[in-house]
């Protein structure tokens, strides 16, 4: 494995870097899915890039969150699948060894744009 290019885990292909504001995320021109090591995403997250990164349709994104079972593209250890814990319907993968983390094409942007119906949804879950 070459660690500079890394190959999409949900679909296999080889992700394109990206930077924003001189942070590299890796993202897949196939299914759109956005690789952030260790601390990117709160950077990002605070940084509102999600528009500017997060470029796929979400309608493509919801046809790859059902493949969960997937590797790390970094260390290959097996990644989790996790919940938002204020927006529940949010599901994104996180390795438990190296901390990255995946979001299939859409959610990215979801999980920056916290509203008032995710507030609300969340007082009842």
């Amino acid at each position: 494995m070459n660690k500079y290019f890394l190959n999409c885990p949900k679909c296999s292909h080889l992700m394109e870097k990206t930077e924003y504001t001189s942070i590299v995320i890796d993202r897949c021109p196939n299914c759109y899915g956005i690789w952030f090591d260790r601390v990117e995403v709160d950077h990002l997250k605070v940084a509102k890039a999600a528009k500017t990164l997060d470029i796929g349709d979400n309608a493509i994104g919801k046809m790859w969150d059902s493949d969960i079972e997937i590797n790390c593209p970094i260390c290959e250890y097996p990644m989790e699948s996790k919940t938002d814990e204020t927006q529940k319907h949010i599901r994104y993968e996180n390795c438990p060894k190296c901390y990255g983390i995946f979001f299939d094409a859409g959610e990215f942007k979801d999980y920056q744009e916290y509203s008032l119906g995710d507030l609300v949804k969340s007082l009842f879950m």
